[in-house]
């Protein structure tokens, strides 16, 4: 029989701990055995660390739904949400601080729960499971997850109010909770549990990984700095970055954050303990950032902000480089034997644009287009689009691939494309070399990648028609300028609307991107053999009579 341990700032003595033993387990594994679907809460930082395997077996072995809720993805890279991301399914991307995905959420659950065929009938009652023949009337969504995870701040976001007890501290749930998330729809909350072949009373090693992902307490942990030891050997620059130290062993930091905060015994003393507890305590709220550009987010991971965003791409200026790559395309595909195999990568929500390709794709149902995009929000849109335009014939060639573009060039096999297409995408790609070595390891003999190149120079100005920009995640003044180094990152923060600044912003709509040189780009297409074009698209069509706007694009051809 598997044990489990529940962890609350209550119990404070491991006594007390240990004879929670049976009576947590029970709850969470009762809340498993009454509901139709279960959110596993997970803290994304430390996503294997605060799955419970158990559980998700038992949630298996009684075919049960379960939602894996990737919580506080706003402290990730990019990089480490796509990795992340390929290990659990069906998930849902949010962050409870800043609000985030939640409305994504509750879509999924619906989405989920339509997916039900035979709803539960039995219910907790008193600590206790009965059946209520009455009780196959709403859908039962129970919350697992480790301590700490954001569960009951979780439920208080889909519920709209604070109806469950919100606490810093592990384990600040102490019981079942239920609060309604629809007429239809139940929602149930349980304490954060931990597996007992994870826990240890005495493994140093086993209580710092617990209390680095937040399953014991800083208020809890009886030898902190054994902890902050850990977590030093793990993210050294990151500690010295935050405090603004150059400690070179966690004694040292413990001794200058005792210093910075004045946390001192009676004589002028460092108090060791309060300083480490302080250390742990700001890991623990999220304040310590890990990670290359740790400030990094997807934006178009949301519904609602993807949404809005596409949205704002229904434009003329939007619509004219979609005719732009149209015309350079069927130059491109005139002498191309069918089938043909073309792929957008970063895709986005439009494959309601390129009116002359897809007449060209729908003349051989063996044509196939890959739509591949990371975001299933941008997938849905990209559907709904072609829905709303009346043109369900595409889908015939389109295959909607949700993946990191990367990541898809690695598995195909080489030499399947015909065309690559990135639309005002390029600067979304953060290992160029990597790129284009994939680049010409896939595309067929004679074939091309088309981009756009909506940013040729390495000058940033602060606010530009659509976005104001931020260099190294900070505003400059309007009358300054920035120049970025060859792959620094810079991010956009996107107006609600064009040409005005004075909208405001697009809620979360900031989107992270890559400075390449034009330079660059030729070395590494010459590296490849590549052959290479940058410039004006009308040159290279030799339409310098056309009314479409001036823009400069990319051809490479693998000869």
């Amino acid at each position: 029989m598997v044990q489990y341990t529940y962890s609350s700032h209550r119990t404070r003595r491991v006594e007390k701990i240990r004879k929670q033993r049976v009576k947590y387990p029970q709850v969470a594994k009762n809340i498993v055995d009454t509901s139709d679907i279960i959110l596993e809460v997970l803290d994304a930082r430390f996503l294997e660390e605060t799955r419970n395997r158990k559980l998700e077996a038992e949630i298996e072995r009684q075919g049960k739904k379960i939602i894996y809720v990737l919580n506080k993805t706003d402290l990730l890279t990019l990089n480490k949400l796509q990795e992340i991301k390929e290990k659990v399914f069906p998930y849902a991307i949010v962050s409870c601080i800043n609000r985030l995905g939640i409305k994504d959420l509750r879509n999924l659950i619906k989405r989920v729960a339509k997916t039900v065929e035979k709803r539960e009938k039995r219910e907790i009652l008193k600590d206790k499971i009965v059946v209520n023949e009455k009780g196959g009337d709403k859908m039962k969504v129970g919350v697992i997850g480790y301590p700490n995870a954001g569960k009951s701040s979780l439920l208080n976001l889909l519920a709209g109010k604070s109806a469950a007890g919100v606490g810093a501290d592990a384990g600040f749930t102490r019981n079942v909770q239920k609060i309604r998330l629809s007429e239809d729809i139940v929602l149930t909350d349980s304490p954060g549990v931990i597996p007992e072949d994870q826990y240890s009373l005495s493994d140093k090693e086993k209580i710092a990984e617990h209390s680095l992902a937040g399953g014991k307490s800083y208020t809890q942990i009886k030898e902190p700095d054994i902890v902050v030891m850990q977590l030093f050997k793990k993210y050294k620059d990151a500690l010295n970055k935050f405090y603004k130290t150059e400690a070179e062993d966690s004694d040292d930091l413990i001794e200058e954050v005792g210093e910075q905060k004045r946390l001192l015994k009676k004589g002028g003393e460092i108090n060791e303990d309060f300083a480490a507890r302080e250390i742990l305590k700001s890991w623990q709220l999220g304040k310590i950032k890990v990670g290359k550009n740790n400030q990094l987010r997807n934006m178009f991971d949301h519904e609602d902000v993807a949404r809005e965003f596409a949205e704002k791409e229904q434009n003329e200026t939007d619509y004219e480089i979609g005719e732009i790559i149209d015309n350079i395309v069927f130059e491109k595909l005139a002498h191309k034997e069918l089938p043909i195999h073309i792929a957008e990568l970063y895709a986005g929500a439009h494959p309601d644009r390129y009116d002359e390709l897809f007449r060209i794709l729908t003349t051989d149902k063996k044509n196939k287009f890959d739509w591949v995009d990371s975001s299933t929000a941008m997938l849905d849109l990209a559907k709904e689009y072609l829905k709303a335009g009346n043109l369900m014939k595409r889908f015939k060639s389109l295959d909607f691939i949700e993946r990191d573009s990367i990541k898809y060039l690695k598995d195909l096999p080489n030499e399947t494309l015909d065309l690559i297409l990135l639309k005002e995408s390029i600067n979304s790609i953060e290992n160029l070399d990597e790129f284009l070595k994939l680049t010409s390891e896939k595309l067929k003999e004679d074939s091309s990648l088309i981009a756009t190149l909506p940013m040729t120079s390495s000058i940033i100005k602060s606010v530009s028609k659509d976005a104001r920009f931020l260099h190294k995640r900070k505003d400059f003044p309007e009358s300054e300028t920035r120049e970025l180094e060859e792959g620094e990152y810079f991010t956009m923060k996107y107006f609600k609307e064009k040409d005005n600044p004075q909208s405001g912003f697009i809620r979360h709509a900031e989107l992270t991107q890559f400075y390449h040189s034009k330079e660059k780009i030729k070395e590494l297409a010459n590296k490849y053999n590549l052959k290479c074009f940058i410039g004006n698209w009308k040159i290279y069509t030799g339409e310098k009579d056309s009314d479409l706007l001036d823009y400069e694009i990319l051809i490479l051809e693998k000869n």
